[in-house]
């Protein structure tokens, strides 16, 4: 495993099986820091998997995943690095907001405090200040099964923010939003790239991955068949790798 400057991820080469079964085939590209990175491509395309993959490399059959700090098999090292949020939030909803920020919270200052999960002054403050950045602050002591489908992916990337995730891989988080919740989503994280984190997005929108995105992987058939920087997208070539 190597470490790189230039970007924050490499993959070069990557082949990924399942069993007898290849699900991705010499896949190559470049995460670079501190940007919205989208990877786009039709159901089956090998998306996810890749992800998967960037997050946990020992499903990794061939090729080489290089990055440029936390090596994931120190693995206790990168679970603070990186935050994963999927279509599904990870919540409960029968507790309240400040109770499913601070579950996972893994940023104690000792293992006394993380043994018995008790956040000091300045862990609550900063838990506030998550709160409000997504626009959750008034509802810090809400039930969770009483906000909406939007609010709940929010309330995902503050408990991302409040664990000072360096890296947020998100897969589809908008798939089941309507337009405005999910526009919303988007802005959130381009509030995260301004304070210098690193967005990895599986995203279903062709609008929401021009408008937000910096760089676009193209996947077809387990494969990458291009990467686009922003500077160089064209709708008529990007809308054949969405679902019609």
């Amino acid at each position: 495993m190597k470490t790189v400057q230039n970007n924050l991820i490499t993959l070069k080469n990557v082949v990924i099986k399942d069993k007898n079964q290849t699900l991705v085939r010499d896949a190559s590209f470049t995460i670079p820091k501190n940007q919205i990175v989208g990877i786009i491509g039709k159901s089956g395309s090998g998306k996810t998997t890749t992800i998967n993959a960037i997050v946990q490399p020992k499903s990794v059959f061939k090729g080489e995943i290089e990055y440029a700090f936390s090596n994931p098999h120190n693995h206790k090292k990168w679970l603070k690095a990186i935050s994963y949020i999927t279509q599904e939030p990870n919540l409960i909803d029968d507790e309240d907001v400040y109770f499913n920020m601070k579950r996972l919270y893994r940023n104690h200052g000792n293992w006394l405090k993380r043994f018995f999960n008790f956040l000091d002054k300045n862990d609550k403050e900063n838990l506030k200040k998550s709160l409000e950045l997504v626009g959750l602050s008034d509802k810090i002591y809400f039930p969770v099964y009483k906000l909406s489908g939007g609010e709940k992916q929010r309330l995902e990337i503050a408990k991302a923010l409040f664990n000072n995730s360096e890296i947020i891989f998100a897969d589809e988080p908008t798939s089941n939003l309507d337009l405005k919740n999910s526009d919303s989503i988007m802005q959130v994280f381009k509030q995260l790239k301004d304070m210098n984190k690193t967005i990895i997005i599986v995203i279903h929108d062709i609008n929401l991955a021009l408008e937000y995105c910096g760089k676009l992987i193209l996947f077809k058939d387990g494969k990458v068949e291009k990467t686009v920087e922003k500077e160089q997208f064209q709708r008529s070539e990007i809308e054949n790798f969405f679902d019609q």
